[in-house]
């Protein structure tokens, strides 16, 4: 009788930033200053410090919740390893006046053999999304300014090889 175990990680994720500036596209008209302000020194300053510091920082919603998941099924002695790790991220609290944004989501799914004792043969995938709705459309797209959407691009299969070797030393 063969019995599998999965062994599996769940990590709940909140980030909220309190002082978050959700109105910045509600009061600059598609991000841009107000053209008949631009020679007023004090508001120019104040539309630089919104515009820069949030997206310099990395802030770009005021509420973030998602869920982690990392799952490991060895069977036969670990022999045949299937794997599997996600990342789903959704904001809340942001400025929806440009686009509403939908959500992330991070797959690598992997498959990990041992034909021999110490040497792996690892089949897997990393594939990174999100996604966002333009204001009056209906369909989505998907977003690369994102943190996860970013890597979109750059979404791969890869095959790696594994060996292990150890080396004793006798004094």
């Amino acid at each position: 009788m063969t019995i599998i175990t999965v062994r599996m990680k769940v990590i709940i994720l909140i980030c909220n930033i309190f002082d978050y500036d959700r109105d910045f596209f509600s009061d600059y008209h598609d991000g841009l200053p107000d053209s008949t302000k631009t020679g007023d020194e004090e508001y120019m300053k104040e539309y630089y410090y919104r515009a820069l510091t949030q997206r310099m920082s990395g802030e770009t919603e005021g509420l973030l919740q998602g869920i982690s998941i990392g799952m490991v099924w060895p069977i036969t002695n670990a022999i045949f390893t299937p794997k599997f790790k996600t990342v789903l991220l959704k904001p809340f609290l942001y400025d929806e006046e440009e686009r509403t944004r939908l959500g992330s989501l991070y797959l690598n799914p992997e498959i990990d053999i041992m034909p021999k004792d110490a040497f792996h043969l690892c089949l897997g995938a990393d594939l990174c999304y999100s996604w966002y709705r333009e204001k009056g459309r209906s369909g989505a797209k998907i977003d690369t300014s994102d943190r996860i959407g970013q890597y979109h691009r750059d979404n791969s299969i890869y095959l790696t090889v594994v060996y292990k070797w150890g080396y004793e030393a006798a004094k």
